[in-house]
């Protein structure tokens, strides 16, 4: 419906599990022709307690108009789950304006298909979205990143299905929300031609117990103000958060990550064999007067 958000039982979703396992197969979203400047909007919600399985979700958004968005809205107002085995795509890959998935609710939404989410931009707020199984998020051109914001976590776990590069080298952004990575017993490695951006609020990701795991981004930006708490395992040779281009340090090759911390109580540095990892070469100094201005000083 156009400049319409949501749609069902208190705007639960057009398609709306109200309690118990409900299943729908294939769903097909149509948006109209036209230049209006209003978005085209569909929502799938789970109330307390209650699955939504879902097959595959095709929005046909034609060309011919512009300015007309597609906004997908997962979970609603419930805090349900969400299960989707098929693929979400968008069969016009250039259309008029762009296409998004909005996970917004407090419940979780799981992906388990490869190429899940093609050609459309990515927005956990709320609740946690999990890709496992074969899950990718899958190419895409226009629209190239998956956004974490505060209330929101996105979750890799491959303890079952080990699946490389779920990313699909799209650039991910961190706006004050959890990265997870879930690692497979026999090893896993993430490696993503995109870059890795914590962009405000406070963020964390948390490589998690169970397995070898080695997370690679090609490069870090960090905004003013926004700051990054790595917890779990990692900082070793065999369980890493690395980037191709490595982050810059301060003073340069002995220093600190700016703003970030790990586990909450210690300041990070970075190398190449180790990644991001805590910071142990503190000024001897026993007041902090006596410290140089390259030093870093622990009270």
């Amino acid at each position: 419906a156009n400049g319409r958000v949501l749609t069902g039982l208190n705007t639960g979703g057009a398609f709306q599990s109200v309690s118990g396992s409900n299943t729908i197969g294939t769903v097909t979203v149509n948006a109209t022709h036209g230049t209006d400047n209003q978005a085209r909007s569909y929502g799938f919600g789970a109330d307390n307690g209650a699955t939504l399985n879902i097959g595959t979700v095709n929005f046909n958004h034609p060309t011919g108009g512009t300015s007309r968005n597609i906004i997908g809205y997962y979970n609603t107002q419930g805090t349900g789950a969400i299960n989707v085995t098929g693929v979400i795509d968008n069969l016009n890959a250039s259309p008029g304006a762009n296409t998004y998935l909005f996970k917004v609710g407090n419940g979780t939404m799981n992906l388990s298909a490869a190429n899940a989410i093609p050609d459309t931009e990515v927005r956990v707020y709320r609740g946690n979205m999990t890709l496992n199984g074969a899950a990718s998020f899958g190419s895409s051109g226009a629209n190239t990143q998956v956004q974490v914001w505060q209330s929101g976590s996105l979750t890799f776990d491959n303890s079952t299905t080990n699946t490389s590069n779920r990313f699909s080298n799209r650039v991910v952004q961190i706006g004050g929300g959890t990265l997870n990575f879930i690692p497979n017993a026999a090893g896993t490695t993430h490696t993503s031609t995109g870059a890795l951006q914590i962009s405000q609020g406070a963020n964390t990701i948390n490589l998690a117990a169970g397995g070898n795991q080695t997370v690679t981004f090609a490069s870090l930006t960090q905004n003013a103000g926004a700051t990054l708490n790595m917890i779990g395992t990692f900082g070793s040779t065999n369980n890493k958060l690395t980037f191709t281009t490595a982050p810059t340090l301060v003073p340069a090759t002995t220093g600190i990550l700016a703003r970030v911390t790990t586990n909450g109580n210690e300041f990070a540095t970075y190398s190449a064999a180790n990644g991001i990892l805590p910071f142990t070469a503190y000024a001897g100094a026993s007041n902090i007067l006596s410290a140089t201005a390259t030093q870093t000083y622990k009270a």
